[in-house]
């Protein structure tokens, strides 16, 4: 909310409520362009680590040590080179999000993969893809194309 009038209502209020409403307008329009042009910079940089939510804390992982991640509800599960898992609170589109261009992709609803741990690639309808911590994922069939474009073997 940015103001109220009170019935009667006095013209200089009007304006003045006017003004601010704009006034805030534009501010949260500046904002949201900043946000965007950041993030849209940020998009090409290559990201070395990341930070994920725990009961006390935050921890950090190396995102080339990241396998994979998976759907699990709202949560997510990673799965690291060194055979751990982590549930993080939060759900896997945000990292599919922050892992936009850095060699990650969505092969399917509930996952998201690290291209540089793909050991195999199983043709079917969508396929499977065999990963260096020995997991077998599936690939949605509709986004199959783009995956083996993604790999170069398209």
């Amino acid at each position: 909310m940015v103001d109220y009038l009170l019935k009667p209502i006095q013209i200089n209020e009007l304006i003045e409520a006017t003004r601010k409403a704009i006034t805030k307008s534009m501010e949260q329009r500046e904002n949201t362009v900043e946000t965007l042009l950041h993030n849209f910079k940020n998009r090409f940089e290559r990201i070395e680590r990341i930070a994920y939510p725990t009961f006390d804390g935050h921890a950090f992982a190396d995102v080339d040590d990241i396998i994979r991640l998976e759907a699990n509800g709202s949560y997510t599960n990673m799965y690291l080179k060194n055979k751990e898992k982590h549930v993080i609170s939060k759900p896997l589109k945000e990292f599919d999000q922050l892992l936009f261009g850095q060699n990650f992709y969505r092969i399917h609803y509930s996952h998201l993969i690290n291209l540089s741990h793909i050991i195999k690639y199983v043709r079917g309808n969508g396929g499977v893809v065999h990963m260096s911590d020995g997991s077998v994922v599936d690939v949605a069939a509709r986004r199959k194309d783009e995956f083996l474009k993604a790999l170069h073997l398209v």
